[in-house]
């Protein structure tokens, strides 16, 4: 996931794995609203599922809150 430092607006999101296809159409949703990270981590991502990890990339981004993440790594900020 991409995102700017100054609006935390989301840019762009790379999914590999099983169910990529089913994932990225939240990425695809949220950039077309001009989302930002925070509004993506506020939607409900049911557990356990496979689109929980797009949620772990949201929380990634709003301040390092993943709790499957370790390390960071998953989210980048565009300044």
């Amino acid at each position: 996931m991409r995102a700017l430092v100054s609006t935390d607006e989301i840019l762009g999101m790379h999914i590999v794995g099983a169910r990529a296809a089913d994932m990225i159409m939240e990425g695809v949703s949220l950039m077309e609203y001009h989302a930002t990270a925070e509004d993506m981590v506020r939607m409900s991502h049911p557990h356990p599922t496979y689109t929980e990890a797009v949620r772990e990339a949201g929380l990634d981004a709003t301040g390092g809150r993943s709790l499957h993440i370790y390390g960071g790594g998953c989210f980048v900020k565009l300044v």
